[in-house]
């Protein structure tokens, strides 16, 4: 009982380390780690021993026997590696960019991707929700926090302007990856806690308003488009949840325009320069935005796919396109990269990239669909509409963001596909 009871604290220190990000730079290169990035051998080693041998041996065999699943992310895997191959011969030097942000990175997204398996291999059902209630309550946490900051300072609180940024970037230090985890969050929220009574309504709204207030701060137009996805499948899963949007939603447009209407904005000095282009901030008159970024997204998307038409089969290489724009005079450091899942991929992995991951996805969303009325009672059901949910509002996410690299994706997809292999072989022994 002791050992369960540490493994289950285990599970929440690493869910909570992992919405903590710091920015340490490698050189010129900056390289976005998560707290929970050192942790996870000796967490992964600490799930090891404390599960018993027929665990051990039950997680060894489902890995040997889903083929599909962690043939994909070889296979995915290969397609980087050649990618990488690819752009030092077309730059003639390792891009550091590449090697470390890209490839690297996506190694360690492996790691979090096997701990998620290895939780329901080991831990069972009852983990997973226990990871998900954790990441869902480190996101309201860093919510009330950031909402209560950007109260003080309109206050005028000195401590509270420092720490006070244009737009809510939480613990993640990006406002389009904080705005990705709170709409994760959100969804998973509506669709997995189960409560009745009138007084629970009152929880919701809370939870649910306080999330949606620092998702509109976070000012990530990507993020809304992804909850709206979210949302919108969910509601279609899901008919009756939308009573418990409703009011939240209530809430969250109260506490907006609250922020809104009282105090100076301490953010923005009357007088001073608008903020950067695509950023929005709260003035007494709600939001305004600065300069619009369509212009530089337009000429981004050009840049990419004049890349791939250069080499179409198996694109530019991994790291060219920040390598090239890097090169420019005019370089700036926000538009150095892709802001889009899929035209990174088209444009330094090419077709046959695209081919890989997008089947692997289409995949993952097969195996992982709960079906319409599914039962929010039952643990599997609820961690595999959990990782489906997940997905769509990637997929939402992935049109204005790389969102690839979001650490949590990636433990979701393999606590989902877990649950689902371990569903197969019960309906296997059971036929």
């Amino acid at each position: 009982m002791n050992r369960d009871r540490s493994v289950d604290f285990l599970v929440v220190f690493f869910a909570a380390a992992l919405t903590i990000h710091v920015t340490p730079s490698i050189g010129t290169t900056e390289i976005r780690i998560a707290v929970s990035d050192p942790v996870l051998p000796f967490f992964s080693i600490a799930l090891w021993l404390a599960a018993s041998p027929d665990s051990r041996r039950e997680l060894v065999s489902s890995v040997a026997r889903n083929k599909a699943a962690f043939g994909g992310l070889a296979l995915m895997t290969c397609v980087l590696a050649t990618a990488l191959v690819i752009g030092w011969a077309r730059s003639g030097e390792l891009i550091r960019w590449a090697v470390f942000n890209k490839f690297a990175g996506w190694l360690i997204l492996l790691g979090y991707f096997a701990v998620g398996w290895a939780l329901i291999s080991l831990r069972r059902e009852a983990a997973g929700i226990l990871f998900i209630r954790a990441l869902i309550a480190a996101a309201i946490l860093q919510s009330v926090l950031v909402v209560a900051i950007r109260a003080l300072a309109r206050l005028g609180m000195e401590w509270a302007v420092r720490f006070d940024s244009i737009r809510a970037e939480g613990l993640i230090e990006n406002p389009n990856a904080f705005g990705f985890f709170l709409a994760i969050s959100i969804v998973l929220y509506l669709a997995l806690e189960r409560r009745a009574r009138w007084r629970s309504y009152l929880l919701d709204a809370f939870a649910l308003g306080v999330m949606g207030t620092a998702l509109m701060l976070s000012a990530s137009r990507g993020s809304w488009l992804a909850i709206s996805l979210g949302l919108t499948t969910l509601i279609w899963l899901l008919p009756a949840r939308i009573w418990r949007v409703l009011p939240a939603a209530a809430l969250a447009t109260a506490c907006l325009w609250g922020l809104a209407s009282f105090g100076t904005n301490k953010s923005v000095e009357p007088g001073t320069d608008p903020p950067p282009a695509g950023q929005y901030w709260l003035s007494r008159d709600g939001f305004r935005g600065g300069e619009s970024t369509l212009a530089v997204r337009i000429r981004m998307a050009e840049e990419a796919g004049a890349l791939w038409l250069k080499t179409p089969v198996f694109g530019a290489g991994l790291g060219i396109y920040y390598w090239e724009s890097a090169q420019k005079p005019d370089a700036s450091p926000a538009h150095l990269t892709l802001h889009s899942t899929p035209l990174w991929l088209l444009a330094e992995t090419g077709l046959f990239g695209v081919l890989v991951f997008g089947s692997f996805f289409i995949f993952c969303l097969r195996q992982l669909y709960p079906g319409r009325n599914f039962s929010s009672a039952e643990p599997d059901y609820r961690v595999r509409a959990a990782a489906f949910l997940t997905l769509i509002v990637f997929a939402g996410m992935s049109v204005s963001m790389e969102a690839t690299y979001q650490r949590h994706l990636w433990v979701l997809l393999g606590l989902g596909l877990g649950v689902a292999a371990r569903r197969h072989v019960k309906s296997s022994h059971a036929s």
